[in-house]
């Protein structure tokens, strides 16, 4: 036998794969303002270790952030300024790739505040074990 421990280094490797899984989850809801779902724009986890996780807000209000740190984050919720970037068009005439642009919801508008971790008072503490549901609801 050429390699003898090469069946333990594989083995460590196996083992070692799921360790990490634990100190990261997956984290989905909707984010509301009020009662309101928002349309479009960004959330942010900020954990107390490691960089910054951000995710698209769909249409629907809904998220999904992946390998977010287990433990305290802040959160962070940004929506775009300006509506379409597109200007207004007669809807028959819109070429079928930009038509979701033309017809992309209204944004609905959140205070500036909600954008900045550190004053937007959103925080959480993400929990291990896999996939997880919060909502994110900013107060009128």
């Amino acid at each position: 036998m050429r390699f003898p421990w090469c069946p333990l280094l594989i083995l460590l490797m196996f083992l070692s794969c799921g360790c990490g899984s634990q100190s990261k989850a997956t984290v989905s809801g909707k984010v509301l303002y009020g009662d309101k779902p928002l349309t479009r724009g960004n959330v942010t986890f900020f954990p107390e270790k490691g960089g910054a996780i951000t995710t698209s807000i769909e249409q629907d209000g809904s998220y999904r952030a992946i390998n977010v740190p287990v433990g305290p984050v802040k959160i962070a919720v940004q929506v775009p300024k300006t509506e379409n970037i597109v200007p207004p068009m007669d809807p028959a005439k819109v070429p079928e790739p930009m038509k979701s642009m033309v017809s992309a919801p209204k944004t609905v508008p959140i205070p500036d505040k909600y954008g900045n971790p550190d004053q937007s008072g959103l925080t959480w503490t993400v929990e291990g074990g896999g996939a997880q549901q919060h909502d994110i609801v900013i107060p009128r």
